[in-house]
């Protein structure tokens, strides 16, 4: 994907902030909304497109078929995209080397691979994906009592019945997460101006 959008650049050039700023908005949730779709409707050839465009960025030389052609469909995890095929560039200069393998355990030199190969390594990044808990773990009290989230309504996808005062962010799973965040903090900043505005009474949460 393109590291500037060029039709942003344009817009932002020609039409007010707040217009241009609403119309690439809409492209691109539009765009996102498509690609999705496209993505659950035609599975197979979605695929094939993107990793013909894999093939595209490293050459025909890198062995594409080992390492980014996955056992699952578009969508069904999440994508990560590589602007102006940055990720591509630095594994075609031979600065960076990939690895598919499933991790055994690590060693006193870095990890052992099921396959039996070691990787040396000074320093290891995990990211073996999401693993999500609701508020971190934290526990919610009101009034001294336990909140017990899983009987809890969410409101808007921001707010827990019964529980003041707390406002929470969850993005999107098949588009950026601050689609999301946007919403919800604009949404979040006209109900406290309300609440102001009309002298609403808040109330204190405590947290453990």
């Amino acid at each position: 994907i393109p590291a500037v959008d060029k039709v942003a650049v344009f817009l932002n050039k020609i039409l007010p902030k707040k217009v241009a700023y609403r119309i690439i908005r809409l492209k691109n949730i539009s765009f996102q909304v498509m690609f999705f779709t496209a993505s659950k409707t035609w599975p197979k050839q979605v695929k094939n497109y993107i990793i013909s465009q894999v093939k595209k960025g490293l050459g025909n030389d890198f062995p594409v078929d080992a390492h980014f052609v996955p056992n699952y469909n578009p969508w069904e995890q999440r994508f990560c995209l590589a602007p102006d095929g940055d990720f591509y560039k630095t594994l075609k200069s031979r600065k960076a080397d990939i690895v598919t393998d499933h991790i055994d355990k690590f060693t006193e030199k870095g990890i052992l691979l099921k396959s039996g190969k070691e990787l040396e390594a000074d320093i290891i990044v995990t990211a073996t994906g999401l693993n999500l808990l609701a508020f971190g773990g934290v526990e919610l009290f009101v009034d001294n009592k336990k909140v017990n989230l899983t009987e809890k309504f969410v409101y808007k996808g921001l707010m827990l019945n019964d529980v003041p005062n707390i406002i929470f962010f969850v993005g999107y799973t098949n588009a950026s997460w601050t689609l999301k965040s946007d919403l919800t903090s604009k949404y979040a900043s006209r109900l406290m101006n309300y609440m102001d505005k009309n002298q609403k009474q808040i109330f204190n949460i405590t947290t453990r």
